[in-house]
């Protein structure tokens, strides 16, 4: 598929799955924090052993297995669920995807709000930003 092609099947699935369920809990796109990098880490300095942060990537599994910010976890949008066990004891989640305009972060965060997770937030830039200030890198599962 051309870039086009995912783009328009990309925003069409964001807008099945999140526009009549937004309505209902009254989470819009404004709702949604959007954290930059310096945030980010300051949020994982504040983090201890029994509360942490927990990243989400949500890009296709193979760019995962590639390379992803160190211990986050792979939950493409469909995997998003209520109750998560991975999810119980964050004290901050944060949502990531390939790039800056990740329209996919965006819904995987909207998602979990709805779902009454608390503070979520869309990491904007994602691993292009991550990698690009000299940050570590971990592959695999």
């Amino acid at each position: 598929m051309n870039r086009m092609t995912v783009f328009l099947v990309t925003t069409a699935l964001i807008f099945a799955l999140t526009g009549c369920q937004s309505r209902a809990s009254n989470t819009t796109d404004a709702h949604i924090d959007v954290v930059r990098f310096d945030r980010v880490v300051e949020m994982m300095s504040k983090s201890d052993q029994k509360r942490s942060v927990v990243f989400i990537d949500v890009r296709p599994r193979v760019p995962y297995i590639t390379g992803h910010i160190p211990g986050a976890l792979h939950v493409p949008l469909p995997d998003v669920r209520a109750g998560d066990p991975r999810l119980a004891q964050a004290s901050h989640i944060i949502v990531y995807g390939r790039g800056w305009q990740d329209y996919v972060a965006q819904a995987v965060a909207k998602k979990l709000m709805m779902l009454k997770y608390d503070k979520v937030h869309d990491f904007r830039g994602g691993m292009e930003l991550w990698e690009a200030k000299g940050q570590p890198v971990e592959a695999g599962p």
